[in-house]
């Protein structure tokens, strides 16, 4: 009743809230338990003796990561959930008052106790608690006359938010995520960079290698990092997993040190690109476009010189065709430079993905390198030999267990992934690393022949036909389609070899027929040689590729004619 009575009182504004400020927020504060806060370790501090013991190398976590992992007891003063939730209420009919009246001056001399008061309120077991303790902090820290304050407690309030990131409740996170953007991205004028931004790595989970930790010794949960991002990144709810993104945005716009930060959060928005809900997508698409904007003016010369001098791409391919959902035209320059910039230090991680024992994670790089593709375009074939054995060995695992993971259709997104990639390769730099896994002793051909069918499918034809009879000999050859070739790597071997002849149809058959006006013998000789191999082997699919070798012949013989 008091607390409803003051709440009263203080939107009546009949009342000097000046002269009662100071036993009014004392009287409030009792009701909180006690708190310090570490400056040099930069986190708050509910048990000095924990504290001393952990400063000393004591087995025991840091104060701010009890309850990332393992729920823990908090001590409260007041019992009553309702009376807390009260207290929290009364706090902000007072700011929101003391801030009306644009007098938030006043509330400077109490900052400090009003923060590490509710501070204490992100531990609570009661929801309501958390959740309007998480907002009142967030305004608090966007007051524009409390810049010192706010700068001071930024880290320590960003830090404190994590474990609420894991909750159960969807209200609990978002309000969560409110408070770790607001601290995260409060300016430090004088470093030129956010004042809670080393949270970033806390909230991505990363841990040096060369530290280790002495209370892991004693116990394994010590030794645990949690990458609280990516759990949010694919969160069940999309109101959350939006929020987020909303988040990485301003992440990667407003911090003054973006630059330091940018290759740790650029991999989730390329996730939430390929998210379910079509409002994620677009904000993460429009994520992508605000830092393709903000590259091109800090690299104004830079993009001014490759539209000048036309070294934009290949104008041999149409860029706007054949791009995966939710893309409905090639992106703009700024964004494709700003995220090929910053790929090199993940892209190896994620091919290695691809053979990750669990198959969920193996769907998840599979999309993220589809819409790494659509960006990156032909500089991701820097190291292709690199990459072509992380896919034989991706698609060696897929083709194994289809049986098992069949429904979450791996395979097929790593052959979208090929076909996009043959898009923007010329086909001499994949066709000699693939002929010496198909023609020599390799233990995977039928993985190599999957590769090269998937190239054949999305290689513009034009390109193509410089190298059309290179590959209809390797895919005629006997170590493919040879009676003793074994059946699994037979079927790969027909199945290229259906997809190169299907792209000879009624739309390029004219190229076709062009690029071998001057030399219809060797054409000729070739495609002898094939339907030779395949009278060899009767089946369903050398039937296939039969007729589609005399229709050719017909088309060769119809031209001369003509």
């Amino acid at each position: 009743l008091s607390l409803e009575c003051i709440q009263s009182l203080l939107r009546a504004n009949n009342i000097d809230v000046a002269s009662q400020l100071p036993y009014l927020i004392s009287a409030i504060v009792a009701r909180y338990p006690s708190c310090g806060y570490d400056k040099d370790m930069e986190i708050f501090i509910h048990s000095q003796q924990d504290h001393d013991f952990f400063r000393r190398g004591g087995a025991t976590s840091r104060q701010d990561r009890n309850g990332l992992i393992s729920n823990t007891a908090v001590n409260l003063v007041e019992p009553h959930e309702e009376l807390r939730l009260a207290l929290c209420c009364a706090f902000k009919c007072l700011v929101d008052c003391v801030v009306e009246a644009d007098a938030a001056a006043m509330l400077e001399p109490y900052y400090s106790e009003i923060i590490m008061s509710l501070q204490t309120c992100l531990k609570d077991p009661f929801n309501d608690v958390k959740i309007a303790a998480s907002s009142l902090l967030t305004r608090l820290l966007q007051i524009p006359h409390n810049e010192l304050g706010a700068k001071y407690f930024a880290l320590g309030l960003a830090r404190a938010a994590l474990p609420n990131c894991r909750h159960r409740n969807t209200t609990a996170i978002i309000a969560a995520l409110d408070l770790l953007e607001a601290s995260i991205t409060v300016k430090d004028e004088a470093k030129g960079k956010g004042a809670g931004s080393a949270a970033i790595i806390d909230l991505t989970g990363f841990r040096d290698p060369n530290a280790i930790n002495i209370a892991s010794f004693y116990d394994s949960e010590y030794a645990v990092s949690v990458n609280t991002l990516a759990e949010l990144s694919s969160h069940r709810n999309y109101r959350v997993r939006l929020r987020c993104c909303k988040m990485i945005e301003s992440l990667l716009t407003n911090l003054p040190d973006r630059y330091e930060h940018e290759q740790r959060l650029l991999p989730y928005v390329m996730l939430f690109i390929n998210d379910v809900a079509a409002e994620v997508q677009h904000e993460a698409l429009a994520c992508i476009n605000k830092c393709g904007r903000q590259y091109e003016r800090d690299h104004s010369d830079e993009i001014i010189e490759r539209r000048q001098l036309g070294v934009d791409g290949d104008e041999s391919i149409d860029y706007d065709v054949g791009l995966p959902k939710p893309f409905t035209s090639r992106p703009s320059l700024g964004a494709r430079l700003f995220v090929r910039n910053n790929t090199s230090r993940f892209f190896g991680v994620v091919l290695g993905e691809l053979s990750n024992w669990r198959a969920e994670t193996r769907l998840r790089s599979a999309e993220l390198l589809l819409i790494l593709t659509v960006f990156c375009e032909e500089h991701l074939t820097k190291e292709l030999h690199s990459t072509l054995n992380n896919f034989v060995k991706a698609i060696d695992i897929e083709l194994a267990s289809r049986h098992e993971h069949g429904h979450l259709n791996i395979l097929e997104r790593i052959e979208q992934v090929l076909c996009l990639t043959a898009k923007y390769v010329d086909p001499a730099s994949y066709l000699t690393l693939l002929q010496s896994r198909i023609l020599g002793s390799s233990p995977t051909p039928r993985s190599a022949l999957f590769i090269l069918s998937s190239l054949i499918k999305g290689a513009p034809i034009q390109r193509l036909m410089r190298h059309w009879l290179d590959i209809l000999s390797l895919v005629s050859s006997p170590n493919c389609i040879g009676p003793f070739s074994g059946s699994q790597v037979r079927v790969q071997g027909l199945k290229a070899l259906i997809n190169l002849l299907n792209r000879v149809d009624s739309d390029n058959e004219h190229v076709f027929l062009s690029h071998f006006e001057n030399s219809k013998d060797e054409l000729n000789q070739a495609l002898t040689s094939c339907a030779c191999a395949l009278e060899e082997v009767t089946t369903e699919q050398t039937l296939t590729c039969l007729a589609k070798l005399q229709s050719l012949r017909a088309a060769i013989t119809c031209n001369e004619s003509n």
